[in-house]
């Protein structure tokens, strides 16, 4: 397993903590209570109560936080951890920063899911000072694949619109095993992007949902219009700055006419098209993501160039769109899609969104307070363990020094984090601090893309070279499983390579994991590795399977069944080694 970054967290002897005297918000817009014991007991809330009016349990440690004010933990909604944030040390550099700025969980909407993965499975420690990851898989058109230049750095050597993560998605794509296959590589929900029509995106959003993934769109994936998203169930819809599109009559087949077609001034928020759009998402319970900091950050751009004078209203169209939303009775979900940066910045940016969320959008408070803790929650589906303070959640709350329901921007005075109950002091790493460490170069070991190797483009037809070769390999590994030698399928693997899991578990990670993991299965009688689909670059293919393993016990034979994605390597020699291996 990964190791994670130092932090300065607590977790002594005792088997409950006591937080005594607190302010308590507990994230459901409810007002604050005074005078709170908050009983965490196992990383869960196991009671809320006036201090002293109960007898606490012997070995509970106690923390009075007397003056101070006790919230569920941040959850920032619009992340992208591995863009620009490319090689290891720069992620672990965001994640450290996030958390240290009170944010306990994150949802990233378009990223390298083999990095994430790992990033998901290292934060799950209660003691590692990182948030929560939870991550997308992206479906959008062919030629928006093809041509944005993001895609490539986040593609992890294969090639996008072919990644399991970053899918192409035409009329004759298997749509049931594009979804299925995003599940596999752990992804929580899809996020629909750009240049699908409606029908696809019906097409999409019914299967995520049969699948249990979280559905995550922009709000136009143009040609189709938000009505459209809202129709499909979509669960939530990020750029609040883009509903202005439901006003068009008609709309551009790509997102390079993304910009031209938005005209905020000929279509006012109170709009028919508008209102009738918004009364849809309530009815259908579409969350709204507004980003509203990064539209003000754009705004203020696109205000110096005055070729771009039909954007200028742009920021303040965002503003009063997200004020209507919100009191029609559109659930709105903090996000903003900048997160920050480690070296310049002293605190994430969710902060600044919930300031505009009440100084231009016209939220009290403690509803912005809410977009960023249960709404946070709910558009990832974790409102069962996260997203309020309640008796039975876990354990993640941020403690602040001032009250923020007097003062929004009283959030940004962060004075511990609790992560499953483990206390985390804020402190600032020296690292995060070092502009070295962010002007980094890009690491050719992490990135592949940068490796010289142009990808292939295409996914292998079967009986292609790539795919007989891949086919080859498997059956190699099947002859060592049957006559025996566990070692042998080891052998196959690089010596950097890893096994991960059902939902990112870390299983093995390195040479010696490797040898111990296959060399601990023995009994082995036959093993079927099936292959689904091929694809990638000669040098990286991938590979989409199913892998049936008969074991021999006393009781007889048993098999398990897997799905697989195994990522290829070309070692020196010229032989492909697996780096990667992702089962559920």
């Amino acid at each position: 397993m990964e190791s994670g970054p130092a932090s300065r967290s607590t977790r002594d002897g005792a088997t409950s903590v006591a937080f005594t005297n607190a302010t308590l918000i507990d994230g459901t817009g409810a007002a604050p209570r005074t005078g709170i014991t908050v009983l965490v007991a196992e990383g869960r809330v196991a009671g809320i109560f006036p201090t002293g009016s109960r007898s606490l349990p012997a070995n509970a440690r106690v923390v009075n936080v007397a003056g101070k004010f006790l919230l569920p933990g941040f959850i920032d909604a619009h992340v992208h951890i591995t863009y620009p944030f490319i090689t290891r040390p720069r992620q672990d550099s965001i994640l450290t920063f996030l958390f240290h700025g009170g944010v306990t969980a994150v949802r990233d909407l378009a990223g390298d899911a083999v990095a994430l993965s790992a990033l998901k499975n290292t934060a799950r420690a209660p003691s590692v000072g990182w948030p929560q990851v939870y991550y997308s898989a992206v479906m959008a058109g062919a030629e928006f694949m093809r041509t944005d230049r993001r895609l490539t750095p986040v593609a992890h050597g294969l090639t996008s619109g072919e990644a399991p993560w970053l899918r192409a998605i035409k009329d004759s794509t298997d749509i049931l095993l594009a979804i299925q296959v995003a599940r596999w590589t752990g992804a929580t929900g899809i996020k629909l992007y750009a240049e699908l029509p409606a029908s696809l995106v019906v097409k999409l959003s019914e299967e995520a949902h049969r699948q249990g993934l979280k559905v995550w769109s922009h709000s136009a994936i143009v040609p189709a219009r938000p009505s459209d998203a809202v129709a499909s169930g979509v669960d939530v819809l990020s750029h609040g700055d883009v509903l202005v599109l439901e006003g068009n009559d008609t709309m551009p087949a790509t997102l390079a006419g993304y910009n031209s077609a938005r005209r905020y001034a000929a279509v006012p928020v109170e709009s028919q098209a508008i209102t009738t759009l918004l009364e849809h998402m309530v009815r259908r319970g579409t969350m709204l993501e507004p980003t509203l900091y990064q539209n003000s950050r754009y705004g203020a751009f696109v205000q110096k160039d005055t070729a771009r004078r039909a954007l200028w209203p742009l920021a303040e169209w965002s503003y009063a769109l997200t004020r209507r939303a919100q009191g029609l009775g559109v659930r709105v979900v903090a996000g903003t899609d900048l997160m920050g940066w480690p070296a310049t910045d002293s605190l994430p940016y969710i902060h600044d969104e919930m300031e505009l969320l009440v100084t231009k959008a016209g939220f009290t408070p403690l509803q912005a307070l809410t977009s960023a803790t249960l709404n946070g929650a709910r558009s990832i589906g974790i409102e069962h363990d996260y997203g309020t303070a309640s008796v039975g959640k876990i354990a993640s709350f941020v403690i602040l020094r001032s009250d923020p329901t007097v003062d929004i921007r009283n959030t940004r005075t962060v004075d511990l984090i609790v992560k499953e109950g483990v206390i985390h002091q804020r402190a600032w790493p020296a690292a995060l601090s070092s502009q070295s460490l962010e002007r980094a170069p890009l690491d050719s070991t992490r990135i592949i893309a940068r490796s010289g190797v142009q990808p292939a483009g295409t996914t292998a037809a079967p009986q292609s070279e790539i795919w007989k070769e891949v086919v080859a390999r498997n059956r190699a590994m099947e002859q060592a499983a049957g006559s025996g030698s566990m070692l042998g399928v080891a052998r196959t693997y690089s010596d950097d390579s890893r096994i991960i899991g059902a939902g990112g578990r870390a299983i093995a990670s390195g040479r010696t994991a490797i040898d111990a993991y296959w060399s601990a299965i023995r009994d082995a009688k036959t093993w079927q590795l099936d292959v689904i689909e091929v694809g990638g670059s000669r040098d990286m293919p991938y590979q989409l399977g199913r892998s049936t393993l008969v074991l021999r016990s006393e009781r007889g034979e048993r098999s398990v069944v897997t799905n697989f994605l195994i990522i290829w390597k070309r070692n020196a020699s010229g032989t492909l080694e697996v780096y990667l291996h992702h089962y559920n």
